[in-house]
């Protein structure tokens, strides 16, 4: 679902504003949770951003399962 939305060039966007260190892994398709609030602009002003990077962990379960 992600995929078809990042492809999808008349899908709703919106604007998300982060004045900090870019994270290495934010890239196409990336996801991530922000917080902070949305300013009268229209724009999101981020104060936070997670990234959530399943291909990172997900070659740690096999070895955790045999624990």
């Amino acid at each position: 679902m992600l995929h078809d939305a990042v492809q999808d060039p008349t899908g709703p966007r919106l604007e998300v504003v982060y004045n900090s260190v870019k994270p290495d892994l934010l890239q196409n398709e990336a996801q991530a949770i922000v917080r902070g609030k949305m300013g009268t602009d229209g724009r999101f002003y981020a104060d936070e951003l997670l990234l959530k990077c399943p291909s990172r962990y997900e070659e740690e379960v096999p070895n955790q399962a045999g624990d």
